[in-house]
Order: structure tokens, then sequence, then C-alpha cells
């Protein structure tokens, strides 16, 4: 927040020093002086935060010097306490001692650690904040004033935030109410809603009638700081009077890549090329299908020429002669000649090896760019004498030049199931092992492959925050790297047609294989040069998780820990030993490229996280290699971005007879059960009632139509099931109607009224017009008992009125009940509103 250009302190500091107590005035309150926290604090209207005062970091000082806390409360207590008493702070109020380092912004939330307890006990809080730091920290690496502050019994507490990772415009806001099982809100501020009046509420409390208007409350700091431009993480608490900010951190531009910008460069090629190449590796072709059935690796692109799909040339060193020469450390000049060839442009070589086994395949040697003969030479002698230390291993070499696409993705189907499940990430396939990514869920619409039409797909797509990926620098080196905004937010495949194209090819893949395939797509390449916009690049058997679950929340005391450098892994293997580790997530997003495809440094993740009982988040993808692989150490895996969900709706309805096969026809499951006569007889009269709604709400004379027919079909059903045949009805009806007519002539009966002096009866046509509102009817009675007293409310509700509200007498002033219902076809809603004034007996004590 040092660098912040859009937060500035608007209120005044009290600042505790060794050469006394001072009041900072705005333009005075720096970070570097008062620490990141009091520098938020300050920069808030005064009346939206709890009184508080910042004790200097000459006491920190002090502190590391002698390691005394009594010894300096001598030396500080006067101080401190007027501090305290010029905030309103008594010996006896609880307080929070809050760590407050001149670095303490977003990046380090939660680094440090804040302590409470009454001001009476401040020397006892500000040591465990001290040794806590020092912890953390070298002493010379830490400047820490601290920040006394009021505290009040919160009834809520939690977060409210517009950071880019959560919001991809400033204006809208995610909230958390922090519980065991934490409640999520949205705050979005739109021209065309109710815009807030923030000059209104800056001198000032927040004050909150009631924590269901709590999203409401904290839309005014959301609205200050989005006029402002500020994306910022707010802390709240709520006391059942006033929400209170008690931590405001500004979140500052970060810097990151541009992953379009030269990812699709691509190099001409060497005209000076040799004829001749190539010598002794092998350029694969169609018709090598007989020749590599045992590799998986270049099973698969043999597929792609078979289905017509588009890839790049690939060229395969199995040469016996060339291989024999390299297990002893010698290249050939045949092969050398072929490397500097290829070495031309950038070259990438990979690995596979003839088994069946899927995990032995995954996370095979392979090189990141190579533009140096010498480098390719090294690594190829180097990778199969490490390879060749498995007994009976037959290894062959994958060629090929680089391949400039600006995505990648992993994209996943099963024969005969219509959804394709497409996983995309800017820059290289690795990124979406570890790293947030877009999810595109693709409604195919037949199960009949023969049937596929592209343009009928339905995609629909989820974006999500996108902070990482892989991405290859000048130096050939893959890098994991930072998006650049809007890159952060933008869908990795930018064209719906190719996500549906994506979704084609893989259903096809699927159907020749015969198997559930994920199947690993190049995205954005030059379609000058390979003819396409995207490519299927590699694939294999894969059996989706549906099941898969989202992090747990985490009790108080548990930690979630990061693993970013191999440093990071060790630190987290000596917590295995210990007992009140409490680790109980383990998030993995490697800065280090090593990490990215080391197989043995994944299954020591997963075999600690397995010792600890702890979960990994991944927020890679489920369908990428290291899922599968840290699934295999028997470690908890939960997928930080899944899929959305088989989504199970509840019904518990008497439908039509065939509903369930229309369910089934659209690749759904449908569970029914089959009624007793009884049970069914009641549940048609049941489905009378609500079709005779539907009668009353339709529009329009083809409305009208097909809800008199859904009566006729309830009637049919009834007459079955009671065996009653229409002709009785209609007998009946007649009868009826011959006794007391039809309703072609409109007759409304007005009132009726009894002729004591007359036997004769009369009919009186009234020309006045005709009320037909409907009316509600209330009565109450007042019941006296001992100790308390009774208020019986009775209201009468025709079961035809759309919607009407009401107000049950209530004996006391302070308090107004309204009941209000709304009919929306069968269901009533009801809605009851208490509303009481403060300062008065709590009518929600009694």
């Amino acid at each position: 927040m040092s660098h912040s250009p859009v937060l500035k302190p608007i209120s005044s500091v009290l600042w505790v020093a060794q050469e006394g107590i001072e009041v900072l005035n705005p333009e005075y309150v720096t970070i570097e002086r008062v620490g990141e926290k009091a520098f938020g604090l300050s920069a808030l209207p005064a009346k939206w935060t709890l009184p508080f005062f910042v004790i200097s970091d000459q006491l920190f000082d002090d502190y590391i010097e002698k390691n005394d806390i009594r010894g300096l409360t001598s030396k500080w207590d006067d101080l401190v306490n007027s501090a305290a008493t010029h905030c309103g702070i008594s010996p006896e109020d609880q307080i929070i001692v809050r760590s407050n380092a001149r670095v303490e912004g977003l990046a380090e939330r939660g680094k440090f650690i804040s302590v409470e307890g009454t001001f009476r006990e401040w020397p006892q809080l500000v040591k465990q904040c001290f040794d806590d730091s020092l912890e953390q920290e070298k002493p010379e690496n830490i400047h820490m004033p601290v920040i006394v502050q009021k505290r009040v019994i919160a009834l809520s507490c939690g977060h409210i935030s517009n950071e880019r990772r959560v919001a991809e415009e400033i204006r809208d806001w995610k909230g958390e109410i922090e519980a065991k099982i934490p409640r999520v809100f949205s705050v979005s501020l739109r021209t065309w809603r109710k815009k807030v009046n923030v000059d209104g509420y800056l001198n000032a409390p927040l004050m909150c009638p009631g924590d269901r208007v709590i999203k409401d409350v904290l839309s005014v700091p959301c609205t200050w700081a989005t006029e402002q431009r500020i994306r910022a993480h707010f802390e709240w608490v709520y006391d059942g009077d006033y929400i209170y900010l008690v931590q405001a951190d500004e979140e500052t531009p970060t810097d990151g890549i541009n992953p379009m910008k030269n990812a699709c460069e691509t190099l001409a090629a060497d005209e000076s090329i040799d004829s001749g190449f190539p010598y002794c590796v092998h350029m694969l072709k169609a018709e090598d299908a007989g020749r590599y059935g045992q590799y998986a690796k270049i099973h698969n692109p043999l597929l792609y020429h078979r289905i017509g799909q588009s890839t790049a040339p690939l060229y395969i060193l199995d040469d016996e002669e060339t291989l024999k020469a390299l297990a002893s450390g010698t290249i050939t000049d045949l092969l050398e000649k072929d490397l500097r060839v290829l070495t031309s442009r950038s070259l990438i070589i990979r690995t596979d090896i003839a088994t069946e086994k899927k995990e032995e395949r995954q996370l095979l040697p392979r090189t990141d760019g190579i533009r140096d003969v010498d480098a390719a030479k090294k690594w190829l002698c180097e990778s199969y004498a490490e390879l060749l230390k498995e007994p009976d291993r037959k290894v062959i070499f994958i060629m090929h030049n680089y391949i400039p696409a600006f995505s990648s993705a992993f994209a996943y189907a099963s024969p005969s199931e219509k959804l394709v499940r497409i996983e995309a990430l800017w820059g290289l396939p690795e990124g979406l092992y570890y790293y947030s990514h877009d999810k595109h869920l693709v409604d195919t619409r037949h199960t009949d492959v023969g049937k596929l039409v592209q343009k009928e797909f339905i995609v629909h797509s989820v974006r999500n925050y996108k902070k990482y990926f892989v991405f290859p620098m000048e130096d050939e080196k893959w890098e994991v790297q930072s998006l650049a905004s809007p890159y952060d937010w933008k869908a990795a495949i930018p064209d719906e047609d190719w996500i549906k194209e994506i979704a084609y090819v893989t259903r096809r893949v699927s159907e020749e294989e015969g198997n559930s395939v994920s199947v690993m797509w190049f995205v954005g390449v030059d379609k000058g040069i390979y003819g396409c916009n995207v490519f299927p690049w590699h694939h294999e058997f894969f059996e989706y998780n549906e099941e898969q679950t989202t992090p747990r929340n985490k009790l108080s005391f548990e930690r979630t820990l990061a693993i970013h450098t191999l440093k990071d892994l060790e630190q987290l293997e000596k917590l295995i030993s210990k007992s009140n580790a409490h680790i109980r997530n383990i998030q993995i997003q490697p800065t280090d490229a090593k990490i990215l495809r080391d197989r043995s440094i994944i299954d020591r993740i997963g075999k600690i996280a397995k010792g600890l009982g702890a979960n990994i988040l991944l927020e890679g993808g489920i369908l990428s290699h290291a899922y599968y692989q840290l699934v295999r150490t028997g470690a908890k895996v939960e997928v930080r971005y899944t899929f959305e969900k088989e989504q199970s709706l509840e019904f518990n309805k008497l439908v039509r007879d065939k509903i369930p096969e229309k369910i089934q026809r659209n690749g759904e499951k449908a569970v029914t059960a089959q009624l007793e006569k009884n049970i069914l007889s009641r549940l048609l009269k049941r489905k009378l009632v609500e079709e005779a709604l539907e009668v009353l709400d339709s529009e329009g004379d083809e409305d009208l139509v097909v809800e008199l027919a859904d009566i006729l079909e309830v009637l049919d059903g009834i007459l079955g099931q009671h065996q009653i045949d229409m002709e009785t009805v209609l007998a009946q009806k007649q009868k009826k109607r011959e006794k007391a007519g039809g309703f072609e002539k409109g007759v409304f009966l007005k009132t009726t009224t009894s002729r004591a002096t007359s036997s004769k009866g009369k009919i009186v046509v009234d020309n006045n017009p005709v009320d037909t509102k409907q009316k509600i009817s209330k009565s109450t009675d007042l019941r006296k008992y001992s100790t308390a007293n009774e208020s019986l409310t009775r209201i009468k509700v025709p079961l035809t009125l759309d919607k009407w509200e009401i107000r049950p007498s209530v004996k006391a002033d302070n308090i107004d009940i309204v009941l209000k219902g709304e009919r929306k076809s069968g269901i009533w809603q009801i809605e009851i509103s208490v509303f009481e004034e403060a300062k008065q007996m709590s009518f929600f004590d009694k």
C-alpha cells in the first residue's frame, strides 16, 4: 500500500512516543511513521471505526534490546494510560492489540497476529504481538508500531472486498459473515439501482438496526470506496447497533504479462536446411499406425491424423543404433545433424515409454525450449541414463519445435455422453496443473456423435480470476508469471466457436477410443501455418470425478500453508513430527518452475498432506496430470474451481406419465415412485386445485385453452381412479344446470335480504358499478391472564387473492407487525415483518 495513489488519510491519529502524546493531523500520517494498518484506519471517516491509538515502534525496539516487557511498562505506562483516557478506554474495557508493521498490507494479511483482552493487560498483549512477529521475521526486518483499539462484543463480523481477485469490476463487492459455515453475499453498485448518498453518512457511525440489513449498511463504505476508484478489503464487526470497520487495506496494481503479446510470433524456417533432413529421427506419418502401438504419446497424433485433425510435425528418436550409442553417452553424427536443424528454432524434447500404466507415463522428463545443440545433446544423454535405471524400459524421444499458442486447454468427454468439460488457461498446459483457470461446460445436444452440429452446441462458461500462468521467456525457459489486467479475468479461449470445436473433436476422440478421455489442446495457434486455430496435442483415458468438492471451511486454529518453492516444501516436511501443527490445508502455487513437472516433488507433497491429515487445495484442473498424481498418494485433494456439480432438483409432485421419459431423453436422471391408489386419488384432487389456479392466472385465450386442457386431463385421471365414466358426470352437470342454470348470463349476486312481511321474493338489478375486490376479514381477541396478556388475531384470506397485506392489532406503541402474502400459482409466500423502536423493552426478549 506504500505505493498507493488513491487511499489517503482523512482522520487524525493519536501517536504515543517516548517524547509524549501527539495528535497527528492527516497530512502528517504516513505508512513509514504510523504503520500500514494505522494508515488504513486513518483513511476512513473517524466515526466508521472504533477509537484507537498507536504506540511508536520505539517500544518494539526497546523490547528487542532488553527483552523485558515488565521493565518497559513503568517507562511507557503513563503515556499509554493517558492515550487510552483520551480515546475513552477504561482499564476494564475490552481492547484488541493489532500488529501494525510498515509493510503489512493485503499480501501480508494473517502473517502477524492480533490479540484481545482488557486494557489493564495491555503490556502482556503487546508482548504476545512482539514475540509472534519475531518468530516470523528477523528483528532487523521489522518496524512494528502497534495499534491499541477499543473492542466491542461482536454479534457478527466478517470481510467485504472488491479486490481484483474477487471482482472483475471495481463496483462489485464480495462479502462474508464469519461463522462455522460462512455466509457470503454480494454488493453490486449500479447507477440504475438506488444510489447511496455517501455524504450523509461521513460524519456519523454506520447504524445497523439488525443483522438482516448488514449488507445494506456495508453498501455505504463500498460506495465510498468505489466512487474514489479504490480497490480495498474491509474487515468489520457488528455489535447489534453499529457496524465498525476495523481494518482497511487497499489493493495496489501489480505488474503482469500480456499473454498474447509475442505468444503467436513464429520464426521463419531456415532456408539453408539440408534437404537430407531428417537423418536418423523419423518424421511421424499417418501410415505409422502399426509402428508405435505401445507408445501412448505416438498413438494420439496418429489418431488425430486419422480423424482429419491438424497437428505440429513430430520427429521420433527410436533408432536402435542411435539409442545404443546414447546409452553410452555418445551422440552419433547423424543425430547431431538432426539436432542442429531442429535447434535452429526452439526445440522441445519429450519422452515416452512402452507401458500400459498411466501413472508411469505422466510427467516423464521433458525440456523447456532449447536453442543450443550442446544443451540438447547433454539433456538427451543425462535423461536417457536416468530413464534406463528402471530395467527393461523401452524409451523413445519425441521432438518438435515450439508451438506458438497463447492458451491451452484440457477437455473431457465420454462415449455417448452429451456433456464436454473444458478447462482453459493462458500460456502453456503446465499452468493448468496448479493455477486458477476458466471452466466451460458444453452441451453437444446428442448422444450420437454422428448427429453433432457444432453451431447447435450450448456453452456454459465460468470465467475465474487467473493470477498465474506458465510462459516461455526470451531465454527459452518456462517460468511462472503473473497475468496483466485485463487478461486475469478475460476468457483464455476468446472465441465460443473454438470452444465448440474443442468439444466436437474431443467427443470424436472419445468415440474413437471407446473410453472416457482427457485431451490436451493448444489454443490460438497460427492458422496460416497449422490450418486451424486450435488443435489437440495429447490425450489419455481419464475418469472424471463428479463428486469432487471445494475446500472445507477451517476452524479458527487451523492453518493453510502455501507451497511456492522447494524451501517451502522442506519447511512443511519438518512439521510432520509436531503434534500442534494444525495444518488443515496445503495450497500448491509454484513460483519455482522446477516444481511444475517433477513427479517426485508431487509425491512428497502428497505424502506430507497424508501424514498431516491435511487437504491439498488445487487451483489447477482436475483433468490434469498433477491431480491424478496427487490422488495416487492417498492424499485428500480438493479442487478450488470445479465444474458445476450435478444439479439435483427436488420436485415431489404428481406429473404426467411421459415426463420421466422426456427427462431421460435430455440426458438427465429421473427418480420416480409408483403411487398407491388412495394416494394417487388424493394427489389428483390436489392437482385439480393447482390447475384451477393456473386458469385463474392465465392471460389471453391461447394460454386459457392450454390450462383448461390440463384441467380436463386431471379430470380424466380422477374419473379413471374412481371408475366413473364421463357420461355420469355430464348427466349430473345437466341436472344441476336445469335446476340452477349455467353461467352464460353473467349474473353477479351482490346481497340478499330476508322479508318478514311478505313471502314473495324479488329480483332487483342494480346498475351501479360492481366491486369484485376480494375482502380480508380480521378479528382480534384480547385475553388477560394472571401473569400475562395474549392478543389473538384471526385473519381470513380468500384462496384466490393474489396479494394482500394486513396489520394485526398489537397493544404496544413501539411495535408494528405487518403480514404480507403473495400467491405464486399454488404456493403462498408469507412474509412477517416485526419492527420495534429502540430504547424500550425488547419485544423479542419477552
